[in-house]
């Protein structure tokens, strides 16, 4: 039957749905006909491709997609990119990693881009909650 991913990231005190509806949810009114397409699939063996229509034009609304369809992973993203911490069964406090700071933004200085905004100042200018801060990290990996 496979791998709960869901029930697995719940252990690590994550609420990361990767299942069709999952992402519906995650997606809202961003991408109303692609979540309307999703939304009551049990199983993305359950989904064609042929239904989920992206409107992808040009690179930036390529960007915009992808970063949408990563949504559901953004707690782990945050994790590893943000900082975060989690807590793995409501026990052990596991620090996140600062793989954007780390990795992604010497990475990019290394080909040349400028102008790289941190981790930290990502949080401030978007917050805590929602999606806001990944997926502008996102942005400035894809682009």
């Amino acid at each position: 039957e496979g791998v709960n991913l869901t029930e697995i990231f719940g252990y690590l005190g994550m609420t990361v749905d990767v299942t069709p509806n999952g992402l519906a949810t995650a997606l809202g009114s961003d991408y109303a006909e692609v979540a309307t397409a999703l939304t009551g699939k049990a199983s993305w063996n359950d989904v064609t491709v042929e239904s989920l229509n992206w409107n992808v034009t040009d690179a930036a609304s390529f960007v915009n997609a992808l970063s949408a369809a990563l949504r559901p992973f953004n707690p782990l993203l945050k994790v590893l990119l943000m900082g975060e911490s989690i807590t793995a069964l409501d026990s052990v406090t596991i620090e996140g990693s600062n793989g954007y700071n780390n990795a992604v933004i010497p990475l990019l200085e290394a080909l040349g881009c400028e102008d790289l905004t941190a981790a930290a100042e990502i949080k401030s200018k978007h917050g805590a909650g929602g999606h806001g801060g990944i997926d502008s990290a996102e942005h400035r990996i894809l682009h």
